[in-house]
């Protein structure tokens, strides 16, 4: 297991590790607006990949913002995500990812138990 530098992430094994992305935030912050930022995410998630060489992405909690079910805006991020991410992914659901679900297309899905990664 290793830290990336200057990044929120860390290497287990082939697996690169983030958490807390909270797609759709800013319909929080920006209610009245279509802005969102999940093109700079999938970008910066794509250069880590790339970066580290990791044959798999896990998502460690709070994949979207909003608790209950994603809105109708955060499906279609969640979508434009998943399609750009050119790895297996899984989600470890957090306290954010109820009725994910629907919206991970491939991805594996596991509860708060998490998942074993070998080093």
């Amino acid at each position: 297991m290793r830290f990336i530098h200057n990044e929120p992430a860390l290497l287990i094994g082939d697996s690169l590790v983030i958490a807390e992305l909270h797609i759709g935030y800013e319909q929080k912050l920006f209610p009245k607006t279509d802005i969102f930022f999940t093109n700079r995410l999938i970008a910066r998630v794509q250069g880590l990949i790339k970066q580290t060489k990791a044959k798999r992405l896990i998502i460690n909690g709070d994949l979207k913002h909003s608790v209950k079910g994603p809105t109708p805006e955060e499906g279609r991020e969640l979508a434009k995500f998943f399609e750009a991410i050119e790895v297996p992914i899984a989600v470890v659901k957090g306290n954010h990812d109820g009725g994910i679900e629907k919206f991970v297309h491939e991805a594996e899905v596991v509860g708060a138990g998490g998942l074993r990664v070998d080093d």
